[in-house]
């Protein structure tokens, strides 16, 4: 049986199965493992990621800590600081900052502070936005808005009253 004895339908045959088997060897040669590392590689980015946003939020952790230790009068300094910062930057009116209520419940400190402000509406958002991303020491526990008119200009203004709450454990 020689090859130019068979007819051309085995030929081709004889031509598919040789293609199919490279094929297979090429395969098992060269795809498999790349496609094998390339899911190690994203196994391993993603354990990488992990271990980086544990470590960010352990360094958060850390800094919350050592604002709860510092005490309630530094934070509500600090407060007080990135409110009228803000409110300086965004032109607004700061029209009251009370001391803090503290309130014991539950083997918790809840203190609550309630300030107003002043300002255009897109203006007063911002200042909440900010306030939530910027400050870490507490948190935005409600808002209401109140339109007024002043009496000496005759125009409307919006004020902004915002709770603000710290909770500490005992």
């Amino acid at each position: 049986m020689s090859f130019s004895t068979i007819s051309y339908r085995q030929k081709n045959r004889y031509l598919a199965f040789a293609c199919c088997l490279a094929g297979v060897l090429v395969y098992l040669l060269a795809i498999k493992q790349t496609l094998v590392l390339r899911e190690q590689s994203a196994q391993l980015e993603q354990k990488v990621a992990a271990g980086n946003e544990i470590n960010q939020l352990k360094a958060k952790w850390k800094a919350l800590g050592s604002r709860l230790a510092a005490g309630e009068k530094e934070e509500n300094g600090m407060l007080i600081e990135a409110v009228s910062n803000l409110c300086q930057q965004k032109q607004l009116r700061l029209h009251s900052f009370p001391k803090p209520d503290i309130h014991h419940v539950a083997g918790l400190d809840i203190a609550t502070s309630r300030f107003v402000v002043e300002g255009d509406y897109h203006s007063l958002l911002e200042l909440l936005y900010e306030l939530e991303k910027s400050v870490g020491a507490g948190k935005v526990a409600s808002v209401a808005f109140t339109v007024s008119e002043n009496p000496t200009s005759r125009k409307r203004e919006l004020d902004l009253t915002i709770f603000w709450q710290n909770i500490h454990h005992l």
